[in-house]
């Protein structure tokens, strides 16, 4: 049966995840710093309402692209799953569900950011027509696109060396 998702658990996930894979500073500056200094330049960037409608309506775009290929992925992580605990070793197995559990909880959380940005920008495109153009909301905005851009990079590395990983374990069995 279909329960509700449970942000909470995502977003603790991910936390804990990120922790364990960064150091302290690290974790500070990437998740928190990039993604502000990203921010506040393309809030410098939008000079006017017209680029900032622009903007809204390529991040519909984007996030409605996001969303599915994320989706997809983790449809693929979960059968990696399936596949690792029936065919690997005992102790490449542990490392494999652990990376496969940190790139789930990473992909979850961007899938998360996705339909945030996804909503914020359809109410914000909406709301600019009839004069609504609050700074929170455009730094907010911009800080979570920002952060989605930095998570889809750890992602990717992450997909990038498990099927490394992969094709490595696939060459030692032949």
């Amino acid at each position: 049966m279909l329960k509700l998702i449970n942000i909470f658990s995502i977003i603790s996930d991910y936390i804990n995840d990120m922790r364990k894979d960064l150091n302290l500073v690290p974790f500070i500056v990437i998740l928190l710093v990039i993604p502000s200094l990203l921010s506040y330049f393309i809030d410098k960037s939008i000079t006017n309402l017209e680029m900032l409608k622009k903007l809204l309506s390529q991040l519909v775009l984007i996030t409605s692209i996001i969303i599915p290929l994320l989706i997809n992925i983790l449809v693929i992580i979960h059968y990696s799953i399936e596949r690792t605990n029936q065919k690997t070793k005992e102790h490449i197995k542990e490392k494999k569900l652990e990376f496969l559990k940190h790139s789930n909880s990473t992909i979850s959380m961007s899938i998360l950011v996705s339909i945030f940005i996804l909503v914020l920008s359809l109410f914000s495109s909406i709301n600019y027509s009839t004069g609504f153009t609050i700074k929170i909301v455009k730094y907010v905005l911009y800080f979570m696109v920002s952060f989605l851009f930095i998570n889809i990079i750890i992602i990717l590395r992450r997909i990038h060396i498990f099927i490394n990983f992969e094709i490595d374990e696939y060459r030692k069995k032949r």
